[in-house]
């Protein structure tokens, strides 16, 4: 679960800014950080070129950057202002139920060259909180920072004939163990989590940001809850169903046996960046692919995801993330509420400010104001934008916000220009 996220001179975030994702509940001077204290759901709520996709996009960059080394998305994302300026994306993450451990991966850079990125982990523990550098790497030095491991001369060679790994990424593909200085265990998790469970949609499409042939999984998904929350959306659907992909099915035994030799598990939903939902299942000593599709009675026909308008893909893919809490994922979704009824928002704002998301988080923007109705009010960030600069503000940092109990009259107040976020209209 994402813990914190500090960003500085990043697109319009020009002075560093440290956002937050832990309850105001949160003691800050007992430093122990309790499952209890880390928000299940946070928004983004702001007027349109406020920098709220800004946000969101940086953690896209960091995934991309330590899964794949895509400097690609480094470029031109230095504050317009400050070009020359040392630019920071650092995340603050655990990677299990436990919280125990508490990681910190960021890079530096400077337009698009990179000056450093780093891993830390923290002790979690009563009486024994201690900042550990698992390793940080200086660009601009071609070396470890403070390290004496023999790691300077081995990645320096492998750097020297390829750019397609960051530190982290290429101890994770070679045969480097924990004997050689470095806890690859613990790389090897952080790379999963990287890979599996930070989540990212497309707000266009409804496909995930990752490679073509790469897969999101909902381990614990439950036909029967996703059903039971279907028929509270008016979306002339009757119910979901799996059935048997019929069509073509050599080229299913091509695609069950690459996914079953890639590690991918029986009886788990995924959803394909073509916007496939599907399962692999055993029947009678075989193995067969599974589509999750939807019927509607009135015309007798299955409609496939694909099939879906954008509005109803976002819903199902809303309502399949409520059916699946109980596998510590984030999901991070921009402008969430885009192609949505906003009769139907409501409904399902409603449905997750009363839900126990158990170790998964819900991260998204949206324009729609009536999210300060239904959402906690620390769950809400108001985002702005002055001389081209973003500016981010938790609710509960405005005065009396705390003592105003009708809801209604935040959103009055909102509208009369009193928070950030609001547009001049």
């Amino acid at each position: 679960m994402l813990l914190a996220l500090k960003l500085k001179n990043f697109l319009s975030i020009e002075k560093e800014s440290i956002i937050s994702f832990l309850s105001s509940s949160f003691n800050n001077e007992n430093n122990l950080i309790k499952k209890d204290d880390i928000l299940n759901k946070i928004a983004f709520l702001g007027n349109n070129n406020s920098g709220k996709s800004n946000i969101l996009k940086s953690i896209k960059v960091i995934k991309e950057y330590f899964l794949k080394n895509n400097r690609n998305f480094l470029k031109n994302t230095t504050f317009i202002k400050n070009s020359n300026k040392e630019s920071i994306i650092e995340i603050i993450f655990n990677i299990s139920s436990s919280l125990s451990s508490i990681f910190t991966l960021g890079i530096k850079y400077k337009k698009d060259s990179l000056i450093s990125e780093y891993l830390y982990l923290t002790y979690n523990l009563k009486n024994k909180n201690k900042d550990i550098k698992i390793y940080e790497y200086s660009f601009l030095n071609n070396e470890f920072i403070d390290d004496d491991n023999n790691f300077n001369n081995l990645y320096k060679d492998y750097i020297s004939t390829s750019s397609l790994y960051s530190f982290l990424s290429f101890i994770n593909e070679t045969n480097i163990n924990d004997k050689n200085g470095i806890n690859k265990n613990i790389i090897s998790k952080i790379y999963s989590y990287l890979k599996d469970d930070l989540l990212i949609f497309d707000p266009l499409s409804i496909n995930i940001n990752t490679n073509k042939n790469e897969l999101i999984s909902f381990n614990k998904f439950s036909l029967s809850i996703f059903n039971s929350y279907l028929k509270e959306f008016d979306l002339g659907i009757d119910e979901a169903l799996f059935i048997k992909k019929e069509n073509n099915n050599k080229n299913n035994l091509v695609i069950i046996n690459n996914l079953l030799n890639k590690g991918y598990k029986l009886n788990t939903l995924y959803l394909s960046s073509s916007n496939s939902l599907f399962k692999i299942v055993k029947d009678n000593y075989k193995y067969i692919l599974e589509e999750l599709v939807f019927k509607d009675l009135n015309i007798d026909y299955n409609f496939s995801f694909l099939e879906e308008s954008l509005g109803s893909k976002k819903i199902i893919l809303l309502l399949i993330i409520l059916s699946s809490l109980k596998n510590n994922k984030t999901y991070i979704i921009d402008e969430i509420d885009l192609s949505i009824h906003p009769l139907l928002f409501n409904k399902y704002l409603s449905l997750i400010n009363n839900f126990s998301f158990y170790y998964s988080q819900l991260i998204f923007s949206t324009h729609y104001i009536d999210s300060l109705l239904y959402l906690d009010n620390e769950s809400i960030y108001l985002v702005s934008k002055k001389s081209s600069s973003t500016f981010i503000t938790s609710l509960i940092e405005y005065k009396g916000i705390k003592n105003i109990k009708d809801k209604k009259r935040i959103i009055k107040k909102f509208k009369e220009g009193r928070y950030n976020g609001v547009p001049i209209y």
